[in-house]
This record gives C-alpha cells, sequence and structure tokens, in this order.
C-alpha cells in the first residue's frame, strides 16, 4: 500500500523522536538512514525502493551538500521543499523551505554541544 510523504515523514519524526541522541553528523546520517529504511519497510515500500534506500550513503553523488560545513543537507527527492540538515553536534533537523522563508518540521538535537 502506498502512502503519502507527508504520512511516512510524520511515522519518521515519530520514530526519531524514540531513538537515542546521536553525538556526530555521521551517527545522525546513520540513525536517518535506518529509520527511514524501517520506515519505509512498515509501509510496505517496493522491493526496488528498499534496495535504493540501502545503498544511500553521506557522500556528495548522493545529494549531500556542504559536507564539510555545520550543517551538511540534502534536499528531499520527492519533497524538494524539504531540507534535512545534519549537525557536526548529531542534531537533525528538518525545515521545509519557500523562496523568502523557512519552517523548521522537526529537530532531534545532537549529544554533543555545538
Amino acid at each position: 500500500m502506498r502512502y503519502s510523504h507527508e504520512l511516512l515523514l510524520s511515522d519518521l519524526f515519530r520514530l526519531l523522536e524514540n531513538s537515542p541522541l546521536c553525538s556526530s553528523v555521521e551517527q545522525a546520517h546513520e540513525l536517518l538512514a535506518s529509520a527511514w529504511l524501517a520506515v519505509n519497510q512498515q509501509r510496505k515500500a517496493p522491493e526496488a525502493q528498499l534496495r535504493y534506500l540501502r545503498r544511500r550513503k553521506l557522500i556528495a553523488e548522493h545529494g549531500w551538500r556542504d559536507l564539510d560545513g555545520d550543517p551538511c543537507y540534502r534536499q528531499i527527492d520527492e519533497a524538494p521543499d524539504i531540507r534535512i540538515n545534519l549537525h557536526r553536534n548529531g542534531a537533525i533537523v528538518f525545515e521545509r523551505r519557500a523562496e523568502d522563508s523557512s519552517t523548521v518540521l522537526f529537530v532531534q538535537p545532537g549529544s554533543q554541544a555545538p
């Protein structure tokens, strides 16, 4: 059964809220990737989609930008107005970006002080 991207994000945010805090950008990416895969498995995504998600890495070729910055970020493929920010302290921030504004949708704080 297919679900809207908004429903998948809602499931993801609930899962992240109940996850341990991360202490690095790499740890935040690992948590995000495993949680997104779990949400898609739970919602019965096609096997081809699950294989695609399993291969994703924290690299420029997979859409991540400013990998040396704080934060590094990427747009969500299915919802390009939503940006995922991964901070060096392990924080994960989702924001909806418009031409002249931005709205924070979700924050998972990092375990390290900024």
